[in-house]
């Protein structure tokens, strides 16, 4: 099966930065979200995620044989992506880069969707370990490297009477959390008044042991 390491990057290499945004833009290649807000920008968005989750947050990756495969930005309990100034600073690198049509969209479509956050036990994103961004490489996929890294999560979450939180896009996905202990808070339907179609939206969350 070969070796499976997870570990907290807090100072990451040039390299090792290059390799992250990598398995996010391959990973993500197909995700219908991406393609419709960011188009051909899709490096530059997880660029700006990677650059703010150093500022306070947990960057979390997980090698297989020594080569990162799986990536993921978790907010820890009492923080969030865009709580301070200069992660929301950050943010604003590549907003010009959103057309005012797609932010039109953002604001009466999406958002509307992300308040279902507020279900989370505790307090919604703030109370728990929330995953923002998990995506493996292709070629390290059903490799268990994602499983490994919501094992990890779901561990400390356990030592600090915690839970995971998180939001997905994909019906695939979403059976795969279900298989890792987590259940579905909410389930919507996301529309990108496109080709596109729509896709679904959910907010789902591991108790790791607490009462729901």
């Amino acid at each position: 099966m070969g070796d499976i390491k997870v570990r907290l990057l807090q100072n990451p290499t040039d390299q090792e930065f290059e390799r992250i945004l990598d398995v996010y833009q391959e990973g993500f290649v197909h995700e219908q979200l991406a393609i419709h807000t960011f188009g051909s920008n899709t490096r530059d968005f997880f660029r700006s995620r990677v650059q703010a989750t150093l500022v306070d947050l947990q960057l979390w990756v997980v090698e297989l044989d020594g080569e990162i495969g799986c990536v993921g930005i978790v907010s820890p309990p009492g923080k969030d992506l865009w709580d301070t100034e200069e992660k929301t600073n950050i943010r604003e690198t590549v907003s010009p880069k959103i057309s005012p049509a797609i932010k039109q969209w953002q604001d009466a479509e999406l958002e509307p969707l992300h308040e279902k956050r507020s279900l989370i036990p505790g307090g919604g994103p703030e109370a728990v370990y929330y995953l923002h961004l998990l995506s493996a490489h292709p070629s390290f996929q059903k490799k268990g490297l994602g499983t490994s890294l919501l094992g990890k999560l779901e561990e400390l979450a356990r030592r600090d009477g915690s839970r995971v939180a998180l939001e997905t896009h994909t019906d695939g996905a979403a059976s795969v959390y279900r298989k890792n202990g987590f259940r579905t808070l909410f389930k919507g339907v996301l529309d990108f008044k496109s080709e596109l179609g729509t896709g679904p939206y959910y907010v789902m969350v591991n108790d790791c042991g607490l009462s729901p």
